[in-house]
């Protein structure tokens, strides 16, 4: 039968034929269906003229159903003519529950197992005798020779060729004969041999002939290999679904050939159990009788997988074929081009179930419906792999909150954390950094993680330089906004001002979430805590890039801008000037490039060459912050252009002239930027100026241009320094520009040399290459390594026979009698022989330690394939909902480091040796969103808008209609009427059957919904990779192939999650952190410390109560506050003499120091004599001891503020401290130097260039010896 994906396609049943006969209608031959409108035969017909069938018999794909059919039944009548009748009855039988799998095998064998056995019947010729004089030592008469026939009987002219014919002949009987054995010497005397009678195929002779195997032989056509494989493919099938199960005769020929369906009891292990089928819950009712419902069972699954095992006969015609009710391929198709199906979509089929079940239940006032508490589903049967979405749904998974993504900032946050958006440009930050890994080695840069290009990426923003302050405020007993200014005063004025600014100034980032709860949690009545942002960063710290871990980007704009012009200043990344042919032939930049621009600014439709999903996004994800006026003036050019056509040329060379300003600045100092790029001076920001002239001179690209006038006006400063214009630059590029912005211009350079970069062409050539001679050896590695291990287990096999003879030995010695008992006794001694079973032992020992070598060998080539494969990182597959999985460390990067860490004990704990760490799931693109979810382009658009102002609960709630209660239960909205889908437990309402994107809400939760591909999740902990796998099933199409992508290479996800798991310590505290944790419980408030002020209070609303102020009392107050006075000028003069002392030390310096010393040995002197005039009594005591107190609360209040200002800010300080420890160690041991310092010249390190060379190296770390190449 011919096949579609594999499966053969069934036909469907024929239509009844309509009352008027004379009806127009449209008919397919090759089929038998007919169609009454020209849509319906048109839409089939274009079904089976796709390049997607399979011919069953030569295995030929991509071929449209007609030449598939005329292939089986051309190869169908050419093994009916050429494979011999007598022959096929012999070979069905031995094919028949045959032991050998594989197909191939069984050809050779049958080959091999009659091409020398001949049946009565079959026509054969005879051999000369020249041919047969070997073979023919054991016949007993001579053997007949053919005569030749002369067809050409003109005789008279010999000018005419001789065509030279042999006889045919027939086989008449076949007697086989037994071996003779010589009875004395047990020798064979004569082998077992087979005789024939042959006859002549003309009926007028009476000759005959006995004939040995050897003397005869079949036409060579008509016993072939091709012809073999072609009467397997027609006669045989698998005899049961298991795994590994035997080939048997198909049940049509059956009876031809004589043959039954009885297995043998070998093979019965084999044999389809009963019932042959999984049970699975459904999450439907049966709504249908029972035998409807089982034909519908039946529909769908042949739709699904288009398998039937009723497969008709090749020798019925082609308009008998078998046929069923559902044409599953079609439909499959249909689903697969358009996004929908003939058949009602599975919404509309939930709504109508959704309707009947509403109509039973009459509510007409009714707010929900709730799911009735005996409602048990029925139970599908499920036998073999089908459509992800046809299987039954099970329950709602929790593995979606345990997911995180990166926000606006940068930030790796919790999936469905509020008030955060997406980073909209993630996937291109992801490309970037995977194709900086994979080419590093060609551009000469050195392996990086992908959090410490992030960390990178931060280090550029001034704000991230300086991290947070949180603020530690005591609450004051007569208003709640006043606090402790530092510690150490009571803000009794301003301390409104002070607070309202802190709130103005609050941060807003969510990273360090476990400290950052932990911190706003110890907020009480009585003390406030406030993280803020710090001050930005200022021009010196940006300015020093040596040490604010910006570093690493400079380095990678660098090595990509290195690309373009080499140091010979020749271009080598080309790029398309023009992309317009005109009707001259002409190329030039056409002006409806740019129209088209206007008119999709206009409309709201972005920026062109966009995804249809981004309506309201550019390729490069830019706000739209351009002012009305500007908008009109772009309107007016366009509207001028248009009734001036011939201005067009001129217009067109005033958009290709360049700004004098920017002019000025890709000419700085009077050196041109490419001279610059030539000479590789990046150093000191002039990496810049040569950026800016590289994404001018690419700015007549229409993807591009849009973007990079709006980088050069963001970039370029107002007034061009003559000295200073490199560093403008650099701290415009920091300051204005956003992450999004800056990962798009490193995008762009990325873009360009991807497509024109002829050393990004040569790298994947010789990839290709090596990469092909790595697989010949490990290919060899594998084939000596399982040749070994066939030595190996012979040497365990014979030491083990050896001691089991010796046990037989030593029972058969206890036994026997005196005489036999010597002999045993001798054996024994030969057997027990130490030396014999030592040796052996020592040979299983070298033969062991020669495997591990072997297997190793084999390990380190598989490392060294993943590490060279430089093609384009696919996902690993998708699941049942079209999320696409990524794993960046699939390919092109190293993963020694990572293997060698399997145990858990890390070589390097101080380096990042992982590449990305996680496991990526991407959202599914519009195109897999409407095929698979089947949801419309509009539902999409409003889902994505509304989700990107109220979140996307809202979002689905409006759009979809879902939304999950407080009770955990998700009710469906649908006219006004609300009904339960899904309870708190879990349980599906048996009375609908869910959609796929109502299944898809429920799996993923409202909040946490993945419906664009700008949307990426990351997996960063193996116990959810593991509930992910769980999760996915085996028996869905998608899914299946999706696991068999991630269970070759779990160990090695699970060792790099691990790996950066333990780098980032990502569920323990360091031990820094542990240490600042202890140093916070030492620095905790007394309650005395906190109600101290309450106290001062009270003492001063009881005196003014009962009028008790005296002058001493007045007194001692002035001396208390004169000694506060005199011990903040003690301490600012004490600041000012540790400036000083540090300073240089002239005349100057010196008096200015003896003066502030006079000043403080006079303050100590005033505080002494108010000391010592201070009288003892209980209210001197115990003012004293409340200022002890507060001076104690303030400086707790400064070490609380340092200790937690250190913890919320640790990770990230520490994640820069090892972005600032990287080093470009690739570009300094080949060129000397990092590449920001303008590393050129002649390369100093000993670089692999050829695939030779590499592929030396890389055997040379193997046992093996390096095969040099052919001169």
């Amino acid at each position: 039968m011919v096949l579609y994906k594999r499966k053969p396609i069934l036909l469907p049943d024929p239509r009844p034929l309509p009352l008027n006969l004379n009806v127009q209608i449209w008919h397919i031959e090759e089929t038998g269906e007919w169609f009454p409108s020209y849509e319906k035969f048109l839409e089939r017909f274009d079904f089976y003229t796709r390049h997607h069938f399979t011919c069953e018999i030569t295995g030929t794909s991509c071929l449209t159903f007609f030449q598939a059919l005329d292939s089986e039944e051309t190869q169908f009548k050419y093994v009916e003519d050429r494979f011999p009748l007598k022959l096929r009855e012999p070979v069905a039988r031995f094919l028949h529950f045959n032991g050998i799998r594989r197909l191939d095998a069984l050809v050779e064998k049958v080959y091999a197992r009659f091409k020398n056995d001949f049946f009565p019947g079959e026509t054969v010729y005879l051999r000369k005798q020249k041919d047969v004089s070997t073979t023919n030592s054991h016949s007993q008469q001579g053997t007949p020779q053919p005569d030749d026939i002369s067809e050409n009987n003109n005789c008279n002219n010999p000018s005419l060729p001789q065509y030279q014919y042999q006889k045919r002949y027939i086989i008449k009987e076949k007697v086989q004969f037994n071996a003779t054995m010589n009875p004395d010497t047990k020798e064979i005397a004569m082998p077992a041999h087979t005789k024939y009678m042959l006859i002549e195929e003309a009926a007028s002779s009476n000759k005959s002939f006995i004939v040995d195997q050897g003397q005869i032989y079949r036409d060579r056509s008509t016993f072939t290999k091709h012809l073999i494989k072609c009467f397997f493919k027609i006669t045989l099938q698998r005899a049961s679904s298991k795994m590994g199960a035997p080939w048997c005769v198909k049940p049509e020929y059956l009876a031809m050939y004589g043959l039954a369906m009885d297995w043998p009891k070998d093979m019965l292990k084999y044999k389809d159990d009963e019932p042959a089928a999984v049970a699975r819950s459904s999450d439907s009712a049966n709504v249908s009788p029972p035998e409807n419902e089982k034909n519908k069972r039946q529909n769908k699954s042949s739709s699904n997988n288009g398998v039937s095992d009723n497969v008709p006969s090749k020798k019925e015609s082609k308009k008998k074929r078998k046929q069923t009710e559902v044409n599953a391929a079609e439909n499959s198709s249909h689903e697969e081009d358009k996004g929908n199906s003939q058949n009602p979509s599975a919404e509309n089929v939930s709504k109508k179930r959704k309707k009947e079940a509403n109509e039973e239940l009459k509510p007409e006032n009714v707010e929900a419906v709730s799911i009735p508490a005996n409602a048990e589903p029925p139970t599908v049967t499920i036998t073999s792999i089908m459509d992800d979405l046809a299987l039954p749904y099970q329950h709602p998974p929790d593995i979606f909150p345990n997911l995180t993504y990166y926000n606006e900032k940068l930030e790796c946050v919790q999936v469905g954390s509020k008030s955060s958006k997406q980073f909209s440009s993630f996937g291109k930050l992801l490309q970037s950094y995977q194709f900086l890994n994979t080419f590093g080695p060609r551009i000469y840069l050195s392996h990086f993680s992908l959090d410490q290009f992030i960390t990178s990426l931060k280090c550029t923003d001034a704000y991230e330089l300086k991290g947070e302050v949180v603020l530690v405020n005591i609450k004051t007993p007569t208003t709640t906004k006043r606090g402790e200014s530092n510690g150490s005063s009571f803000l009794e004025d301003g301390a409104e001002d002070t607070i309202e600014e802190n709130a103005e100034n609050s941060s807003d980032w969510q990273r360090n979430s476990l400290v950052r709860d932990m911190v706003l949690a110890r907020n009480s009545s009585k003390v406030e805590y406030n993280i803020v942002n710090d001050d930005p960063a200022t021009d010196d710290i940006l300015d020093n890039i040596n040490h604010n871990g910006s570093a690493l980007l400079i380095e990678v704009f660098t090595a990509l801008l290195r690309l373009f012009v080499n140091e010979d200043g020749d271009w080598n990344c080309i790029v398309v000037e023009d992309w317009i042919v005109d009707n001259k032939g002409v190329l030039k930049e056409t002006k409806y490039v740019k129209d088209e621009q206007i008119i999709q600014q206009q409309k709201g439709d972005g920026y062109p060459l966009q995804d249809t999903e981004k309506s309201d996004k550019s390729i490069f994800g830019l706000k739209k912050d351009t002012s009305k006026d500007e908008k009109k003036s772009d309107v007016d050019d366009k509207t001028k252009s248009q009734s001036h056509p011939d201005s067009g040329s001129d217009s067109d060379s005033d958009s290709e002239t360049v700004d004098p300003k920017l002019e000025k600045c890709l000419n700085y100092r009077n050196v041109n930027w490419i001279e610059r790029l030539t000479k590789r001076q990046f150093n000191n920001s002039y990496w810049l100026i040569i950026l800016l002239g590289t994404l001018q001179d690419s700015r007549h690209l229409p993807m591009y241009s849009e973007f990079i006038d709006y980088f050069i006006e963001k970039i370029m400063p107002k007034d061009i320094s003559a000295t200073q214009l490199p560093k403008q630059l650099w701290r415009n590029f920091c300051r204005k520009l956003t992450f999004s912005d800056k990962i798009n211009a490193l995008w762009v350079l990325i873009d360009l040399v991807s497509h024109f970069s002829p050393d990004i062409k040569a790298a994947v050539d010789d990839s290709m290459e090596l990469c092909g001679q790595i697989r010949s050896e490990r290919f060899k590695v594998a084939r000596e390594l399982k040749s070994e291990a066939v030595v190996l287990g012979n040497l365990q096999n014979e030491l083990q026979a050896i001691q089991e003879k010796s046990i037989k030995t030593d029972e058969n010695t206890s036994s026997a009698d005196s005489p036999d008992k010597n002999r045993d006794l001798q054996a024994k001694d030969e057997i027990n022989d130490p030396s014999l079973i030592e040796k052996k032992q020592i040979l299983i020992k070298e033969q062991e330690k020669k495997i591990e070598i072997l297997q190793s060998d084999k390990n380190y080539l598989d490392n060294c394939l993943f590490e060279n494969d430089l093609q384009r990182l696919k996902p690993l597959g998708l699941d049942r909902y079209g999320n696409r999985y990524f794993w960046l460390d699939h390919n092109g990067v190293p993963c020694h480091e990572i293997l060698g860490d399997m145990d858990g004990t890390s070589k390097n704990n101080n380096g990042f040796s992982y590449q990305s760490g996680r496991l990526l799931m991407q959202g599914p693109r519009p195109s897999s969103a409407k095929f698979f979810l089947n949801v419309t382009d509009e539902q999409l658009s409003n889902w994505q808008k509304i989700s990107n102002v109220k979140g996307s609960s809202e979002a689905t709630k409006e759009v979809f209609g879902i939304f999950k209660t407080k009770s955990g239960s998700y009710n469906y909205v649908e006219n006004g009427i609300e009904t339960e889908i899904l309870d708190s437990d879990g349980r599906v309402n048996p009375l609908i059957e869910l959609t796929p994107i109502q299944k898809k809400i429920v799996d993923e939760t409202p909040s946490r919904l993945l419906l664009s591909p700008d949307q990426w999740y990351c997996i960063d902990k193996f116990e959810d990779l593991s509930k992910i796998i769980d999760w996915l099933d085996n028996w869905g199409r998608k899914e299946h192939d999706l696991l068999r992508q991630i269970r070759p290479v779990i160990q090695r996800i699970k060792a790099s999650l691990s790996l950066r798991g333990r780098a980032l310590s990502l569920e323990v505290f360091t031990k820094d952190e542990e240490k600042l944790l202890k140093e916070l419980e030492n620095s905790e408030f007394t309650d005395n410390e906190l109600n101290i002020d309450n106290m001062d209070i009270t003492d001063s609303i009881n005196k003014k109560k009962n009028g008790i102020v005296s002058e001493i009392d007045l007194l001692a107050d002035a001396e208390e506050e004169k000694e506060i006075v005199i011990d903040e000028k003690l301490e600012a003069i004490a600041d000012e003499l540790m400036k000083l002392d540090d300073s240089s030390k002239t005349r100057k310096i010196l008096n200015k120091m003896q003066e502030l010393e006079d000043q403080r040995d006079e303050l100590l002197e005033q505080k002494r004599i108010i000391i010592n005039s201070q009288r003892p009594g209980a209210r001197i005591l115990a003012r004293s001891e409340r200022k002890r107190t507060k001076i104690s609360r303030g400086n707790k209040v400064k070490r609380q503020v340092e200790i937690l200002t250190d913890l919320i800010n640790y990770r990230h300080f520490r994640a820069m401290e090892d972005v600032i420890a990287w080093k470009n160690t690739l570009a300094k041991s080949i060129l000397g130097s990092s590449l920001r310092k303008n590393a050129s010249g002649n390369k100093k390190g000993g670089a692999l260039e050829t695939v030779d060379d590499k592929l030396k190296d890389i055997v040379g770390q193997t046992s093996r010896t390096v095969t040099p190449a052919p001169n």
